[in-house]
Formats: structure tokens, C-alpha cells, sequence
């Protein structure tokens, strides 16, 4: 059981080491634009669903949501390393999986607007 959870903490790993090449001063940039022509109006949500196999019937969500208020108070907040440590928290905790088997999704969305253009 142990080299199974392993496995998937490798995969979990290597999903995050693709999100990390994120370019974020790209996304800062693209932040900073939108937010000329959408001032308080957009919202940004980070998370990682972690669905465990059917045997166990468990579903563990882990959602962040930032706005643009959180950035401006938090000039030095980086949106990443809170998802990481939400990562580890999932990753450490187990959610009570037995066999070692996960569905794991990321998102990570932009809304835009009253009606939440995403």
C-alpha cells in the first residue's frame, strides 16, 4: 500500500512541477490589464479536487478563492504557494484512501464581470 501512495505523490508532484511553469509575472501582467477595464470585478479561484476510488466514496475538496482586494492587501501573496501547501495538506492527510488510487484536478479560473464571464 505504501509504494502505491507513493506513486501517487509522484504524480501529484509532477502536475505541480507542470503548473509551475506558469509564467506568474505573465499572469500578473495579464491581471493588471484586466483589472483597468474590470476594477473590483474579478475573481480568481485556485483548487485541487482530489476523488479517491469508488471503493472508498469520497471526494475532498480543497478551493482557494482570491480577488483582487486579497492582492492589494497582500502585495507579496503568492497565489501558488498557498495552493501548494493545500497540495501538501490533501497529500499528508490521505483523505482516508486505502488502495492508493486518486482522480486528481486542478483548475484554475478567472471570472470576469457580474455575470462571472469566465
Amino acid at each position: 500500500m505504501e509504494t502505491k501512495i507513493n506513486e501517487c505523490n509522484d504524480r501529484y508532484m509532477s502536475i505541480l512541477d507542470t503548473y509551475r511553469l506558469i509564467s506568474h509575472d505573465d499572469l500578473d501582467k495579464f491581471y493588471i490589464n484586466l483589472k483597468s477595464h474590470y476594477p473590483e470585478t474579478i475573481r480568481e479561484t485556485i483548487g485541487v479536487n482530489v476523488q479517491h476510488s469508488p471503493v472508498d466514496y469520497l471526494n475532498l475538496i480543497k478551493t482557494m478563492s482570491y480577488s483582487f482586494k486579497y492582492k492589494q492587501n497582500n502585495p507579496d501573496g503568492n497565489l501558488f504557494e498557498e495552493f501548494q501547501k493545500s497540495l501538501e495538506d490533501v497529500m499528508e492527510t490521505g483523505g482516508g484512501a486505502t488502495d492508493g488510487r486518486f482522480r486528481v484536478t486542478f483548475w484554475h479560473d478567472i471570472s470576469i464581470g457580474q455575470k462571472g464571464i469566465s
